[in-house]
């Protein structure tokens, strides 16, 4: 991290903080020394630790890689051959357990690098799972759901906040969210047999291509560098008239 000084005055300085860090503490002195933070949920405030009262705090969510405007056809939300992961191999907990189950039901299992994100085009059923952990549960960022959703691809998710948002935002029952490992099985199974199911999921998913793209997501960027850097950072000074 570092700051930025312009001459004669300060320029407003803001952090996105994406992760929370495993030892808070080492960054609270560089958190203190921004003008507001960028957060993915309303609890990370909390986890942040103790910071300036005057400090300030915009939730923004990430926005989705579907650049193609695709959405999942309805012939594999009807049958869907391919329940797929995309991202890091540590990153999905219990494999082997999701893994033979996908298997149990008769779909193919399939992890795709983090980089690959024309390989949401190749999944039917999303699927994204850690073990149980509060920190991570409150605050990491909205990212794989969102992804998910804007391809229409029905998965099932931990219980997030951010996917909570995520959710929310849809209107509710665009995904199906687990608290541990059983449950997380359970509804992978119920929405492999389900196709009423997949379906409602792909039809509340899809409007996060619209809620979560850039041109959004710009939006409230914009505001908060209006908010932070009042007026004259919100957009460019008029060109002066020629002389």
């Amino acid at each position: 991290m570092q700051t930025v000084n312009k001459l004669q005055g300060r320029i407003p300085q803001i952090f996105d903080t994406i992760l929370l860090p495993e030892d808070v503490s080492l960054w609270q002195e560089r958190y203190d020394a921004m003008d507001a933070l960028i957060v993915n949920t309303h609890c990370m405030r909390e986890w942040l630790g103790p910071l300036r009262p005057d400090l300030r705090f915009f939730v923004i969510p990430h926005h989705h890689c579907n650049l193609s405007g695709y959405v999942l056809p309805d012939d594999r939300v009807e049958r869907p051959r391919i329940a797929g992961y995309i991202g890091e191999p540590e990153h999905l907990h219990d494999r082997e357990a999701i893994e033979r189950t996908v298997r149990e039901l008769g779909l193919e299992f399939k992890i795709f690098p983090a980089h690959d994100l024309k390989a949401y085009q190749t999944i039917d059923l999303g699927l994204a799972w850690t073990h149980p952990h509060e920190g991570r549960q409150q605050t990491r960022s909205n990212i794989k759901l969102t992804n998910f959703a804007a391809h229409g691809i029905p998965s099932v998710v931990p219980d997030y906040e951010s996917y909570r948002d995520v959710d929310r935002a849809l209107g509710g029952d665009a995904a199906l969210f687990a608290r541990n490992l059983d449950e997380y099985l359970t509804r992978l199974r119920e929405l492999a047999h389900s196709a009423e199911m997949r379906r409602t999921l792909h039809s509340k998913a899809i409007e996060a291509q619209r809620l979560y793209a850039r041109e959004t997501l710009a939006q409230q960027y914009r505001q908060m560098v209006a908010e932070v850097c009042g007026s004259p950072c919100a957009a460019p000074s008029p060109e002066p008239a020629p002389l």
